[in-house]
């Protein structure tokens, strides 16, 4: 009986962020049983799941540039924007509308089944007593016009509305530029998770080598069994980490379908690296000017509409002028020969001057919207402050990764270089299963890392064009 301990590392770098490295000291008693009792190994799953070259071979690539305009142009928040602008155009239309002429014309008819009267005095030249006056039936036609002559609500109305327009054409660029962002963000969630499936992949492909190895050591006696059956467990273990991986590529793709358009049950990959991105990337919005901010634009565009709201409501205080004018064509008699009637015709035109004394509540409306727009004042200095913040502590965080993202690629290189090293000195029994775990352990922590920081290093680049509100035209 011999015995012999042995460390093992549980490697599980297996997941996107939050991968889990399971590490565990483990002292075994290793028998020297006869080769007959050693147990049969596990049945080896089969990875499920296609490669990432089988899944960059699904359907049409998609390029980032072509994801944006497909979402500008297509996209369901453009569209719900557009007609927004194209409704507010319509309330604009209607309200000069108001400074038109209102016309309008009637026709009536009226049968007197029992005819006026007007009671006469006694000492009435007629006689006292009821006198019948009209006829049983009666044609009136009449049309009359209208138009204001000046109103300073009708005015300051429109003036509203032309507010009301430009707000809705801000907040359709803003849309524009928040859905820009949004899908670039979807893309680099469908690079990551496309990545992070290709490392565990590559992962998965050396630990079967290292099966295939340990099992050609175990069969030549210079192999515990234990390296065996740890070898299997490792292989095993990381399945379902692959399946998750795969599921969240697959949901990350069709959201990006969702925001482009794009049919769910089309087919696509993805076009381009999270690399070459990071290479094309330029850090161009280094001045803090919101004034292209979304958020900044919005506020700005509703204190204009309160603006105009309380030049609407002052406007109440003013009178109105307006002219008018109608024309009236009658008949009657008692009978429906009206071609026979004595038809005759009224017309008139003239003014309308309309002062306005008292209105309960005007007061209070005024007061109301002033204090909306003072609030509204608030909010822009807080917002532009906020922004300001936000935009120093961004740009930090830009520097910060950077510097990561130099340290993680010298990680990658020697994290290659060290399992390697670790792979041929187990092959010549120098080095034990434990180092090479370790090693490989390692080198999917260090590309995981690489690929993380490359995101967040693009993510942070879009969070600072989302605060000075200037597009993506470098990374397209």
């Amino acid at each position: 009986m011999r015995k012999t301990t042995r460390k093992l590392a549980g490697v599980a770098s297996l997941g996107l962020l939050g991968v889990l490295v399971g590490s565990a000291t483990v002292s075994a008693q290793e028998s020297e049983a006869p080769r007959e009792e050693v147990q049969a190994p596990l049945p080896m799953p089969v990875a499920e799941g296609p490669g990432v070259a089988a899944l960059e071979a699904r359907g049409r690539a998609l390029s980032l540039a072509e994801a944006l305009e497909l979402a500008t142009t297509r996209g369901n928040q453009i569209v719900q924007a557009q007609a927004d602008v194209r409704s507010s155009e319509l309330a604009l239309s209607e309200a000069r509308a108001g400074r038109l002429p209102q016309l309008s014309a009637e026709g009536q008819y009226s049968n007197y089944i029992r005819t006026p009267f007007i009671v006469l005095p006694a000492d009435s030249p007629f006689g006292g007593g009821v006198l019948r006056t009209g006829n049983q039936h009666n044609f009136n036609l009449s049309a009359q016009a209208s138009v204001p002559i000046y109103s300073a609500q009708l005015n300051r109305s429109i003036d509203l509305a032309e507010a009301s327009v430009e707000l809705s054409r801000l907040m359709a660029e803003s849309s524009e530029s928040t859905v820009r962002i949004e899908v670039h963000r979807a893309y680099l969630n469908g690079l990551i998770t496309r990545e992070a499936y290709r490392v565990l992949q590559e992962s998965y492909q050396t630990l079967e080598r290292n099966l295939e190895l340990v099992r050609g050591l175990h069969e030549q006696g210079a192999a515990p069994e234990y390296d065996l059956i740890r070898t299997e467990v490792q292989v095993r273990n990381i399945e379902p980490e692959l399946s998750r991986a795969l599921n969240n590529h697959l949901g990350a793709l069709n959201y990006l379908k969702l925001l482009s358009a794009i049919p769910i049950d089309e087919e696509i990959h993805l076009a381009g690296s999270l690399s070459e991105l990071y290479a094309e990337a330029a850090d161009v919005h280094r001045e803090a000017n919101f004034e292209r901010n979304a958020d900044l634009i919005q506020l700005q565009g509703q204190r204009s509409v309160v603006e105009r709201q309380v030049g609407m409501e002052k406007a109440a205080y003013w009178p109105t002028l307006a002219g008018f004018g109608s024309f009236t064509y009658q008949g009657q008699g008692d009978d429906l020969k009206f071609w026979d009637y004595e038809w005759g015709e009224t017309a008139i035109v003239g003014l309308t001057l309309s002062v306005p004394i008292f209105t309960g509540g005007l007061r209070q409306r005024v007061e109301q919207a002033e204090v909306e727009q003072q609030k509204l004042a608030l909010q822009e200095e807080f917002l532009r402050q906020s922004l300001l913040s936000q935009f120093e502590t961004t740009r930090a965080k830009i520097a910060d990764l950077e510097k990561t993202i130099e340290a993680q690629e010298r990680n990658v290189e020697q994290a290659e270089r060290g399992y390697r090293i670790a792979q041929a000195s187990y092959e010549e029994g120098v080095h034990s299963l434990m180092e090479v775990n370790d090693a490989e352990s390692a080198l999917t922590d260090a590309r995981l890392n690489h690929t993380t920081a490359l995101n967040d290093y693009l993510n942070a680049l879009l969070d600072l064009e989302a605060l000075v509100g200037a597009r993506s035209d470098t990374n397209e």
